[in-house]
Protein backbone atom coordinates (compact mmCIF):
# COMPACT_ATOMS: atom_id res chain seq x y z
CA UNK A 1 0.00 0.00 0.00
CA UNK A 2 1.62 3.24 -1.10
CA UNK A 3 0.35 5.07 1.96
CA UNK A 4 3.04 3.06 3.81
CA UNK A 5 5.76 3.02 1.12
CA UNK A 6 5.56 6.27 -0.84
CA UNK A 7 4.41 5.56 -4.39
CA UNK A 8 6.95 6.53 -7.04
CA UNK A 9 6.34 6.71 -10.76
CA UNK A 10 2.99 6.49 -12.58
CA UNK A 11 -0.25 7.71 -11.11
CA UNK A 12 -1.99 5.32 -8.73
CA UNK A 13 -5.08 5.52 -10.97
CA UNK A 14 -3.32 3.19 -13.44
CA UNK A 15 -3.52 0.46 -10.82
CA UNK A 16 -6.91 1.22 -9.29
CA UNK A 17 -8.67 1.57 -12.64
CA UNK A 18 -6.90 -1.35 -14.33
CA UNK A 19 -9.72 -3.91 -13.68
CA UNK A 20 -12.23 -1.58 -15.39
CA UNK A 21 -10.43 -2.05 -18.72
CA UNK A 22 -11.59 -5.69 -18.91
CA UNK A 23 -14.98 -7.37 -19.08
CA UNK A 24 -16.43 -8.24 -15.69
CA UNK A 25 -14.80 -11.32 -14.18
CA UNK A 26 -11.81 -11.27 -16.54
CA UNK A 27 -9.43 -9.51 -14.16
CA UNK A 28 -8.72 -11.19 -10.86
CA UNK A 29 -7.62 -9.00 -7.95
CA UNK A 30 -5.15 -10.58 -5.52
CA UNK A 31 -4.72 -8.40 -2.40
CA UNK A 32 -1.17 -8.30 -1.03
CA UNK A 33 -1.81 -7.61 2.64
CA UNK A 34 1.00 -9.38 4.53
CA UNK A 35 3.90 -7.15 5.56
CA UNK A 36 7.16 -9.08 6.00
CA UNK A 37 9.39 -6.10 6.66
CA UNK A 38 8.15 -3.86 9.45
CA UNK A 39 7.82 -4.32 13.19
CA UNK A 40 4.18 -5.15 13.92
CA UNK A 41 3.85 -2.01 16.07
CA UNK A 42 4.63 0.09 13.00
CA UNK A 43 2.05 -1.79 10.93
CA UNK A 44 -0.56 -1.33 13.68
CA UNK A 45 0.20 2.38 13.87
CA UNK A 46 -0.14 2.67 10.10
CA UNK A 47 -3.52 0.91 10.06
CA UNK A 48 -4.85 3.19 12.79
CA UNK A 49 -3.57 6.27 10.99
CA UNK A 50 -5.15 5.23 7.69
CA UNK A 51 -8.45 4.42 9.41
CA UNK A 52 -8.75 7.76 11.18
CA UNK A 53 -7.28 10.24 8.70
CA UNK A 54 -9.79 12.43 6.89
CA UNK A 55 -9.18 12.39 3.14
CA UNK A 56 -10.44 15.96 2.84
CA UNK A 57 -7.23 17.06 4.57
CA UNK A 58 -5.36 15.90 1.48
CA UNK A 59 -7.74 17.71 -0.90
CA UNK A 60 -9.02 14.63 -2.75
CA UNK A 61 -11.53 11.86 -2.34
CA UNK A 62 -9.64 9.47 -0.08
CA UNK A 63 -11.59 6.30 -0.92
CA UNK A 64 -11.38 6.93 -4.68
CA UNK A 65 -7.58 6.84 -4.71
CA UNK A 66 -6.87 3.96 -2.37
CA UNK A 67 -7.66 0.27 -2.59
CA UNK A 68 -9.31 -0.56 0.73
CA UNK A 69 -7.47 -3.21 2.70
CA UNK A 70 -5.83 -3.77 6.07
CA UNK A 71 -2.12 -4.60 6.24
CA UNK A 72 -1.26 -7.53 8.49
CA UNK A 73 2.19 -8.12 10.06
CA UNK A 74 3.88 -11.41 9.23
CA UNK A 75 4.88 -11.88 12.90
CA UNK A 76 3.43 -10.19 15.96
CA UNK A 77 6.24 -8.55 17.92
CA UNK A 78 6.53 -9.38 21.62
CA UNK A 79 8.96 -6.54 22.22
CA UNK A 80 7.38 -4.19 24.74
CA UNK A 81 9.16 -1.04 23.68
CA UNK A 82 7.98 1.82 21.48
CA UNK A 83 8.69 1.32 17.78
CA UNK A 84 6.81 4.49 16.86
CA UNK A 85 6.72 7.67 18.94
CA UNK A 86 4.59 10.64 17.87
CA UNK A 87 6.53 13.82 18.57
CA UNK A 88 3.84 16.28 17.53
CA UNK A 89 0.91 16.68 15.21
CA UNK A 90 -0.33 19.89 13.66
CA UNK A 91 -3.08 20.18 11.06
CA UNK A 92 -3.55 23.22 8.85
CA UNK A 93 -5.39 23.90 5.60
CA UNK A 94 -2.44 22.89 3.46
CA UNK A 95 -1.08 19.74 5.00
CA UNK A 96 -1.24 17.19 7.78
CA UNK A 97 2.09 17.42 9.55
CA UNK A 98 3.20 14.34 11.47
CA UNK A 99 6.68 13.91 12.87
CA UNK A 100 7.50 10.40 13.96
CA UNK A 101 10.64 9.28 15.79
CA UNK A 102 11.91 5.79 15.07
CA UNK A 103 15.21 6.15 16.95
CA UNK A 104 15.70 4.13 20.15
CA UNK A 105 14.84 6.25 23.16
CA UNK A 106 17.83 5.04 25.19
CA UNK A 107 20.45 6.46 22.80
CA UNK A 108 22.14 9.74 23.75
CA UNK A 109 22.98 12.14 20.95
CA UNK A 110 26.05 10.91 19.08
CA UNK A 111 29.19 13.02 19.09
CA UNK A 112 30.27 11.50 15.75
CA UNK A 113 33.92 12.51 16.10
CA UNK A 114 36.60 11.27 13.70
CA UNK A 115 37.60 8.52 16.15
CA UNK A 116 34.08 7.60 17.26
CA UNK A 117 32.33 4.37 16.31
CA UNK A 118 28.67 3.60 16.93
CA UNK A 119 27.98 -0.09 17.63
CA UNK A 120 24.81 -2.07 18.38
CA UNK A 121 25.65 -5.78 18.75
CA UNK A 122 22.61 -8.03 18.37
CA UNK A 123 21.64 -11.65 18.86
CA UNK A 124 18.71 -13.75 17.73
CA UNK A 125 16.48 -14.75 20.63
CA UNK A 126 13.32 -16.83 20.11
CA UNK A 127 13.36 -15.91 16.42
CA UNK A 128 13.62 -12.16 17.09
CA UNK A 129 16.66 -9.95 16.55
CA UNK A 130 17.38 -8.26 19.87
CA UNK A 131 19.87 -5.45 20.50
CA UNK A 132 22.20 -6.45 23.34
CA UNK A 133 23.33 -2.88 23.94
CA UNK A 134 24.50 0.14 21.94
CA UNK A 135 27.61 2.24 22.46
CA UNK A 136 29.61 5.14 21.14
CA UNK A 137 33.22 4.02 21.27
CA UNK A 138 36.17 6.42 21.05
CA UNK A 139 39.12 4.73 19.38
CA UNK A 140 41.51 7.47 20.55
CA UNK A 141 40.63 6.65 24.19
CA UNK A 142 40.16 2.89 23.67
CA UNK A 143 37.02 3.25 25.76
CA UNK A 144 33.27 3.62 25.27
CA UNK A 145 31.85 7.09 25.82
CA UNK A 146 28.61 5.46 26.93
CA UNK A 147 26.75 2.16 26.71
CA UNK A 148 22.94 2.15 26.45
CA UNK A 149 20.44 -0.67 26.72
CA UNK A 150 16.94 -1.38 27.95
CA UNK A 151 15.03 -3.79 30.11
CA UNK A 152 11.65 -5.05 28.97
CA UNK A 153 9.89 -8.40 29.04
CA UNK A 154 12.43 -10.03 26.72
CA UNK A 155 15.73 -8.69 28.05
CA UNK A 156 14.48 -8.88 31.64
CA UNK A 157 14.48 -12.68 31.53
CA UNK A 158 17.08 -14.86 33.26
CA UNK A 159 18.04 -17.88 31.14
CA UNK A 160 21.81 -17.88 31.69
CA UNK A 161 24.21 -17.53 34.58
CA UNK A 162 27.79 -16.28 34.52
CA UNK A 163 28.88 -19.48 36.25
CA UNK A 164 27.51 -21.45 33.29
CA UNK A 165 30.58 -20.41 31.29
CA UNK A 166 32.65 -22.85 33.34
CA UNK A 167 30.84 -25.70 31.59
CA UNK A 168 31.60 -24.38 28.08
CA UNK A 169 34.67 -24.50 25.86
CA UNK A 170 35.72 -21.21 27.46
CA UNK A 171 36.12 -22.88 30.84
CA UNK A 172 35.24 -19.56 32.47
CA UNK A 173 34.45 -15.95 31.58
CA UNK A 174 34.64 -15.41 27.79
CA UNK A 175 36.86 -12.29 27.78
CA UNK A 176 37.60 -11.30 24.18
CA UNK A 177 38.26 -8.46 21.76
CA UNK A 178 35.32 -6.82 20.08
CA UNK A 179 35.19 -8.24 16.53
CA UNK A 180 33.77 -4.93 15.24
CA UNK A 181 36.71 -2.75 16.34
CA UNK A 182 40.33 -2.97 15.14
CA UNK A 183 42.46 -4.77 17.74
CA UNK A 184 44.90 -1.85 17.88
CA UNK A 185 42.07 0.41 19.09
CA UNK A 186 41.11 -1.79 22.05
CA UNK A 187 42.50 -2.39 25.49
CA UNK A 188 43.90 -5.75 26.52
CA UNK A 189 44.11 -7.82 29.69
CA UNK A 190 47.43 -6.28 30.75
CA UNK A 191 45.73 -2.86 30.98
CA UNK A 192 43.76 -4.09 33.98
CA UNK A 193 44.73 -6.62 36.70
CA UNK A 194 48.42 -5.81 37.24
CA UNK A 195 47.65 -2.11 36.80
CA UNK A 196 45.39 -2.30 39.87
CA UNK A 197 42.01 -2.25 38.15
CA UNK A 198 39.15 -4.67 37.59
CA UNK A 199 37.89 -5.27 34.10
CA UNK A 200 34.70 -3.43 34.94
CA UNK A 201 31.75 -4.18 32.67
CA UNK A 202 29.87 -1.06 31.61
CA UNK A 203 26.86 -3.10 30.54
CA UNK A 204 27.18 -5.65 33.33
CA UNK A 205 27.23 -9.36 32.63
CA UNK A 206 24.23 -9.66 34.96
CA UNK A 207 22.34 -7.07 32.90
CA UNK A 208 22.14 -9.48 29.94
CA UNK A 209 21.11 -12.91 31.17
CA UNK A 210 18.27 -13.56 28.75
CA UNK A 211 20.59 -15.55 26.47
CA UNK A 212 24.06 -17.06 26.36
CA UNK A 213 24.97 -15.14 23.20
CA UNK A 214 23.93 -11.78 24.64
CA UNK A 215 25.86 -12.44 27.83
CA UNK A 216 28.97 -13.30 25.84
CA UNK A 217 28.89 -9.91 24.12
CA UNK A 218 29.17 -8.17 27.50
CA UNK A 219 32.69 -9.62 27.78
CA UNK A 220 34.02 -7.67 24.80
CA UNK A 221 36.93 -5.42 25.81
CA UNK A 222 35.07 -2.50 24.23
CA UNK A 223 32.60 -2.86 27.12
CA UNK A 224 35.33 -2.78 29.81
CA UNK A 225 36.43 0.13 31.95
CA UNK A 226 39.26 0.24 34.55
CA UNK A 227 37.55 0.25 37.94
CA UNK A 228 38.93 -0.16 41.44
CA UNK A 229 37.66 -3.25 43.24
CA UNK A 230 36.44 -1.20 46.21
CA UNK A 231 34.19 0.60 43.71
CA UNK A 232 33.21 -2.26 41.38
CA UNK A 233 33.45 -5.30 43.67
CA UNK A 234 30.72 -6.96 45.69
CA UNK A 235 30.88 -4.31 48.41
CA UNK A 236 31.33 -1.36 46.05
CA UNK A 237 28.85 1.44 45.48
CA UNK A 238 28.85 0.90 41.70
CA UNK A 239 27.94 -2.74 42.27
CA UNK A 240 25.18 -1.63 44.66
CA UNK A 241 23.70 0.71 42.05
CA UNK A 242 23.87 -1.94 39.34
CA UNK A 243 21.98 -4.28 41.65
CA UNK A 244 19.22 -1.72 42.14
CA UNK A 245 18.92 -1.20 38.38
CA UNK A 246 18.61 -4.94 37.81
CA UNK A 247 15.89 -5.18 40.44
CA UNK A 248 13.92 -2.42 38.72
CA UNK A 249 14.64 -3.77 35.26
CA UNK A 250 13.46 -7.29 36.02
CA UNK A 251 10.24 -6.18 37.69
CA UNK A 252 7.34 -6.00 35.22
CA UNK A 253 5.28 -4.32 37.94
CA UNK A 254 7.86 -1.53 38.15
CA UNK A 255 8.39 -0.96 34.43
CA UNK A 256 7.14 -1.61 30.97
CA UNK A 257 10.55 -0.48 29.73
CA UNK A 258 13.57 0.74 31.68
CA UNK A 259 16.08 2.67 29.56
CA UNK A 260 19.65 2.69 30.89
CA UNK A 261 22.74 4.69 29.89
CA UNK A 262 26.03 4.02 31.71
CA UNK A 263 29.58 5.18 31.31
CA UNK A 264 32.78 6.65 32.68
CA UNK A 265 34.17 10.14 32.10
CA UNK A 266 36.80 10.19 29.34
CA UNK A 267 36.32 13.57 27.63
CA UNK A 268 37.11 16.27 30.20
CA UNK A 269 40.64 16.37 31.62
CA UNK A 270 39.44 17.28 35.11
CA UNK A 271 37.21 14.18 35.07
CA UNK A 272 40.03 11.78 34.21
CA UNK A 273 41.70 10.26 37.25
CA UNK A 274 44.91 9.04 35.61
CA UNK A 275 46.20 7.17 32.56
CA UNK A 276 47.25 3.53 32.34
CA UNK A 277 51.06 3.56 32.20
CA UNK A 278 50.96 7.26 31.36
CA UNK A 279 49.43 6.40 27.98
CA UNK A 280 47.06 9.22 26.92
CA UNK A 281 45.07 6.73 24.82
CA UNK A 282 44.10 4.84 28.00
CA UNK A 283 42.36 7.20 30.45
CA UNK A 284 41.00 5.99 33.78
CA UNK A 285 37.65 7.69 34.48
CA UNK A 286 37.39 9.49 37.80
CA UNK A 287 33.61 9.49 37.67
CA UNK A 288 30.96 7.05 36.50
CA UNK A 289 27.37 7.90 35.67
CA UNK A 290 24.00 6.33 35.02
CA UNK A 291 20.95 7.90 33.40
CA UNK A 292 17.69 6.02 33.88
CA UNK A 293 14.30 6.53 32.25
CA UNK A 294 11.36 4.34 33.26
CA UNK A 295 8.14 4.01 31.28
CA UNK A 296 5.10 2.42 32.92
CA UNK A 297 1.87 2.77 30.99
CA UNK A 298 1.76 6.41 29.91
CA UNK A 299 3.90 7.56 32.85
CA UNK A 300 7.60 8.40 32.63
CA UNK A 301 10.13 9.10 35.38
CA UNK A 302 13.87 9.64 35.26
CA UNK A 303 16.87 9.88 37.55
CA UNK A 304 20.63 10.23 37.17
CA UNK A 305 23.59 9.12 39.28
CA UNK A 306 27.14 10.52 39.52
CA UNK A 307 29.72 8.44 41.40
CA UNK A 308 33.38 9.18 42.22
CA UNK A 309 35.66 6.14 42.05
CA UNK A 310 38.73 8.03 43.25
CA UNK A 311 37.56 7.96 46.87
CA UNK A 312 37.09 4.98 49.16
CA UNK A 313 34.36 6.83 51.05
CA UNK A 314 31.05 5.14 50.27
CA UNK A 315 28.07 7.52 50.33
CA UNK A 316 24.42 6.47 50.21
CA UNK A 317 23.13 6.05 46.68
CA UNK A 318 20.51 8.72 47.32
CA UNK A 319 23.36 11.19 47.91
CA UNK A 320 24.67 10.47 44.39
CA UNK A 321 21.34 11.15 42.67
CA UNK A 322 21.04 13.93 40.10
CA UNK A 323 18.45 15.21 37.70
CA UNK A 324 19.13 14.26 34.09
CA UNK A 325 19.66 17.96 33.36
CA UNK A 326 22.39 18.06 36.02
CA UNK A 327 23.96 14.89 34.64
CA UNK A 328 23.99 16.37 31.15
CA UNK A 329 25.79 19.44 32.47
CA UNK A 330 28.42 17.25 34.16
CA UNK A 331 28.98 14.85 31.26
CA UNK A 332 28.34 17.02 28.22
CA UNK A 333 25.98 14.32 26.90
CA UNK A 334 22.42 14.78 25.70
CA UNK A 335 20.36 11.94 27.18
CA UNK A 336 16.94 10.76 25.94
CA UNK A 337 16.90 13.41 23.21
CA UNK A 338 14.55 11.26 21.10
CA UNK A 339 11.69 11.98 23.49
CA UNK A 340 9.18 14.71 22.57
CA UNK A 341 10.61 18.00 23.84
CA UNK A 342 7.81 18.66 26.33
CA UNK A 343 8.20 15.18 27.85
CA UNK A 344 11.99 15.38 27.82
CA UNK A 345 11.96 18.74 29.59
CA UNK A 346 9.54 17.49 32.22
CA UNK A 347 11.29 14.25 33.19
CA UNK A 348 14.85 15.57 32.98
CA UNK A 349 14.35 18.54 35.29
CA UNK A 350 13.43 16.59 38.42
CA UNK A 351 13.57 13.27 40.21
CA UNK A 352 11.90 11.74 43.26
CA UNK A 353 13.90 9.34 45.44
CA UNK A 354 10.62 7.82 46.67
CA UNK A 355 9.70 6.79 43.11
CA UNK A 356 12.69 4.43 42.92
CA UNK A 357 12.16 1.49 45.23
CA UNK A 358 14.99 0.83 47.67
CA UNK A 359 16.70 4.23 47.44
CA UNK A 360 15.00 5.67 50.51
Amino acid sequence: DQGLYRFRGATIRNILEFPDKFPEGMCKIIPLVINYRSNSDIVDFYNKWMATTDGATFKFDWDKYRYQKKIEPHVKSDIQSPAVVKLFSKDDEDENKENIAFSPIELPALRNGADDIFLSPTTTFNGQQVITYSMEYDKSKKHARWVAFKYYNVTGQTNWNRNDWKQTEWGGDPWQSDPNIPQADQRVQSDFGKQGYDRGHICASSDRLYSKDANEQTFYYSNMSPQKNYFNGTKGIWNDLEGKVRTWGRSSTFRDTLYVVKGGTIDKENQIWTYIGGDKSKPVPKYYFMALLCKKGETYKAIGFWLDQSTTVKPALSECAKTIDELEELTGLDFFHNLPDNLENAVESKYAISAWTGLQ
